[in-house]
């Protein structure tokens, strides 16, 4: 599968070393893998109580929502 993101969400992704590669084909597992990592960071940022560390998990939030309607259910 094919996964579009925007260029702020490839941001988010590279600033937690989370690997993506636009246009790249992903499989079913591979995308699960990334969820993961996001949904990872979005519960770290869930810790914070400051505007900046809660606009972060919002962000986290919102981009783990978009992969996981993205991936067919089994």
């Amino acid at each position: 599968m094919k996964i579009e993101l925007t260029p702020q969400e490839q941001a988010l992704l590279k600033a937690r070393e989370i690997a993506f590669a636009p246009g790249q084909d992903y499989t079913e597992e591979e995308a699960l893998t990334m969820l993961d990592a996001v949904r990872d960071s979005e519960v770290y940022y869930s810790q914070g109580e400051d505007a900046e560390t809660q606009r972060l998990y919002s962000q986290y939030a919102a981009l783990g929502d978009k992969l996981f309607a993205l991936i067919p259910e089994a």
